[in-house]
């Protein structure tokens, strides 16, 4: 699994990092143990989720979607599940992303709370219709939902891929940032979204989320 957890650092936000050294695919350990963390903070207030140096996520594991069969159903299966349980958690999630964030990498973007994108020159969004493979119903849905509505089309069915600044303007990310500031920045919002009183921020996100969830779920 390519992913640490840091729990005490920056507490009491956790701080989970992905990182394969490679396209930080996530494959389905990774997509576990983010859903693990998303699922049990404890006494923690928030989650900061990130990758590294210049690559949030590339995606999928693609040799297990390449396999097809039982591998490919669970993959997508859990990493539909993992979305799902981020737009219900009761604790807010700051994705946290220097540099390419695309298919897998730009959902987990829409299913936080708030996302931090670097001014690194870098990709974010779907690139499964250029490669031949349909985006799922539930992906579409999200999109739909949480992206800038004019850009929707654009960024599902068209395979377009913004740069940070483009991103924020079409709804995948809220800021940008310099590289050296991302952390620090991405633990400053989710600190401040944590210290909305929980229970009114809390019911008020699922009453936002609720239609999305249930379509999400549905399919």
């Amino acid at each position: 699994m390519a992913l640490s957890i840091d729990a005490e650092g920056r507490a009491p936000i956790v701080v989970a990092s992905i990182d394969d050294g490679k396209a930080n695919a996530l494959d389905l350990a990774t997509i576990v143990g983010i859903h693990d963390v998303v699922g049990d903070l404890g006494d923690h207030q928030a989650l900061v989720l990130t990758g590294r140096d210049g690559m949030f996520s590339g995606g999928l594991d693609l040799g297990a979607l390449a396999a097809g069969g039982q591998a490919a159903d669970e993959l997508l299966a859990t990493m539909g599940r993992l979305l799902v349980a981020m737009l219900r958690s009761r604790r807010p999630i700051v994705v946290a992303a220097d540099g390419h964030a695309v298919a897998a990498g730009a959902m987990l973007m829409l299913a936080a709370d708030h996302a931090v994108v670097t001014d690194r020159p870098a990709n974010y969004g779907f690139a499964e219709v250029p490669n031949g493979m349909p985006l799922p119903t539930g992906v579409v849905e999200l999109i739909a939902e949480r992206a800038a509505p004019t850009a929707a089309l654009r960024l599902a069915a068209h395979g377009h891929l913004a740069g940070p600044v483009e991103a924020v303007q079409l709804g995948l990310a809220d800021r940008v940032v310099a590289a050296d500031d991302l952390i620090d920045v991405s633990v400053e919002a989710a600190s401040g979204l944590a210290a909305l009183p929980v229970e009114a921020n809390a019911e008020t996100k699922r009453r936002v989320t609720r239609r999305l969830v249930e379509r999400m779920s549905a399919t």
